[in-house]
């Protein structure tokens, strides 16, 4: 069985060459090892109401974190003191937690703790050039009348997705090491990122770059399941080589312009404020009918997303763990017209909805229209605003449409 069954280039040096044949990249043993029922059950273990929400300084916190340390310990340590790099914090001033006699309390907490992994490269020219996989294992805790966010969407499964591609790499013993980084604080301000470049826990320049998991687990529609990529305009040669695996893909995948998305943040950004920055991908599954909301549960994630879209993540992660470029963050461009055909991906999956009512199929096919407008004129500024313009695009796509039509939730995979 050759893995997937598109090849990565159909490259063709004439009108009558045949296709060049499909370069593996992961044996197909690999991908069918992944352990599906494994990743439901642990997120169910994460985002039960036993663990409060996960907000940091909380019992449940303390309780989901040793539930995680458990699975490190299957990996190699990376710090000289276990798997922990602390650092200190402070509690968000509306955040509440259920405390050790089950009151509903302000948050309390000082120190934040990422969990940090280490799957070693092979290759002694390579082995210390390390690729950062990271998720975020913190939540919001609990509403002040108790109310549970558990946060699976957000980001439970990216956070399990991230141990089971760190499982699958320990088979495929790629040329440079990648690291798991299971960040603290991310929802308090993105601290434990940030913590974790300030200590220089890796050196920088052993990163060659990051992927930040954040959130997973839910289509757009329950027939739509895009893929969305930001960050990467910032680094034109590493985005040509995301670009050159997207044939790997069984789901849309678009890449969309960082600053598209202004008011919402994850890990990766800490790498871009960096004086001289990292390279740093944000990999999200853009369906936010539950996000940051107590309706976030493991009830509510779609495992037939997150199975194809983690596969087609090991897959990325092994080719440049076998890889010898590396990238330089040149900063953000302006966008432009390349920004909006990158994008389109987003869009054009929406529009093939069967979920959408007749007013809103005529809505978004008239976003495409416009966007291919901007794209055949090689001139953004056909949408007006583009900055406007995309951002309304992304709130009506991502947000307000997942909301007004959730769909049934199929049974967990496998069932």
């Amino acid at each position: 069985m050759i893995v997937p069954a598109l090849p990565l280039f159909l490259a063709c040096t004439g009108p009558e060459s045949e296709p060049e044949p499909l370069v593996e990249i992961v044996p197909a043993e690999v991908l069918d090892g992944m352990d599906w029922e494994r990743v439901r059950d642990l997120t169910e273990v994460l985002t039960d109401d036993a663990t409060g929400g996960r907000v940091p300084g909380s019992p449940g916190h303390a309780a989901a974190r040793d539930v995680l340390l458990g699975e490190l310990a299957d990996f190699e340590s990376y710090l000289d003191d276990g798997y922990v790099h602390a650092y200190p914090s402070s509690p968000a001033s509306d955040r509440w937690m259920v405390d050790v006699d089950g009151a509903i309390v302000p948050q309390v907490h000082d120190t934040g703790q990422n969990l940090i992994a280490m799957i070693p490269g092979t290759d002694p020219d390579h082995s210390s050039e390390v690729i950062v996989l990271m998720a975020h294992y913190d939540h919001l805790g609990v509403t002040e009348d108790g109310q549970v966010f558990n946060g699976a969407f957000d980001d439970a499964v990216g956070t399990v997705v991230v141990l089971e591609i760190g499982r699958a790499l320990q088979q495929l013993q790629t040329d440079r090491s990648v690291m798991l980084l299971i960040t603290d604080d991310e929802e308090g301000g993105l601290r434990g990122a940030e913590n974790f470049l300030a200590d220089q826990v890796v050196p920088y320049d052993e990163i060659v770059f990051a992927v930040s998991v954040d959130p997973m687990g839910r289509g757009v529609l329950p027939d739509a399941w895009p893929l969305a990529l930001m960050g990467l305009e910032r680094s034109p040669e590493l985005l040509a080589g995301w670009k050159d695996l997207v044939p790997y893909a069984e789901m849309p995948v678009a890449f969309v312009h960082r600053e598209i998305i202004p008011v919402f943040a994850s890990d990766q950004d800490e790498f871009y404020r960096l004086d001289d920055p990292i390279p740093a991908v944000w990999f999200t599954s853009p369906g936010m009918a539950f996000y940051h909301t107590t309706g976030d549960d493991a009830e509510t994630i779609d495992y037939r997303s997150v199975k194809v879209q983690a596969e087609w993540l090991l897959q990325v992660v092994t080719y440049f763990a076998n890889d010898t470029k590396r990238f330089d963050d040149i900063g953000e461009p302006e966008i432009g017209p390349e920004h909006g055909a990158d994008a389109r991906p987003l869009v054009a999956s929406v529009a093939q909805s069967e979920w959408l009512t007749d007013y809103e199929k005529s809505e978004v096919n008239g976003m495409l229209n416009e966007l291919d407008a901007a794209i055949e004129a090689d001139d953004i500024e056909v949408l007006g605003n583009s900055r406007a313009w995309f951002t309304n695009a992304i709130l009506r796509l991502c947000f307000e449409l997942p909301a007004e039509h959730p769909g049934d939730i199929p049974p967990p995979f496998p069932e």
